[in-house]
């Protein structure tokens, strides 16, 4: 669901995500022992925020100025706005840096149940991966950066229409070494990325 970003992430975070998920199946206090459904909609949504996508440079670690995500009341987008942003106090990174810029990945997650005749977990609305969407700032100038970050990104269709669905909203940040006029030679996989919240 959040391809748009799988660039910046660093490290494996695949047991970090199985470790997640029997947190979440241990909720389930109806079905059996070896059938619990993973229902992150019924359960605490906010749990996916913890998942440290990238090892060397997580988010919390990179951007000190967290931002305000805004849910439309058409439930179809999402809005991210950072104020007051400073490249030198709200930026970190290990190296320096010439130039950067913000992607918002919007995604539809479901919850997963056990399907008896197929004997596998199946997700409670097929395809839903399919409706992630992605937005791009311009690359910007680490000197010359605006003081206002503005993102938004909109689903063609409201989301959260069927129950055993979450929308997940993630940041990812890619960093260059190089000038904005020459980001054609960017480094491959410089950045980072992280969900920032969920609704339901």
């Amino acid at each position: 669901s959040l391809m748009p970003l799988d660039n910046l992430h660093g490290g494996s975070y695949f047991t970090d995500i199985i470790k997640l998920a029997k947190i979440i199946q241990s909720k389930d206090d109806i079905r059996p022992k070896g059938y619990r459904a993973i229902e992150l909609s019924r359960t605490d949504p906010l749990l996916v925020t913890r998942l440290n996508f990238n090892k060397r440079n997580s988010l919390g670690s990179t951007l000190f100025n967290f931002p305000q995500i805004t849910f439309s009341d058409d439930q179809k987008s999402v809005s991210l706005a950072i104020h007051d942003f400073n490249t030198r106090h709200d930026l970190h990174w290990p190296s320096s840096f010439w130039s950067f810029r913000f992607i918002l990945a919007i995604a539809q997650l479901p919850d997963f149940v056990y399907d008896e005749e197929q004997n596998e977990y199946r997700p409670v609305i097929p395809d839903l991966e399919l409706l992630t969407v992605a937005a791009f700032t311009q690359w910007l100038s680490a000197v010359t950066a605006p003081p206002e970050i503005k993102l938004e990104a909109a689903f063609a269709a409201p989301a959260l229409q069927h129950p055993g669905t979450t929308v997940i909203v993630a940041l990812g940040i890619e960093i260059s070494s190089v000038p904005m006029a020459a980001t054609g030679t960017l480094t491959p996989h410089q950045g980072t990325m992280g969900i920032l919240n969920c609704f339901v």
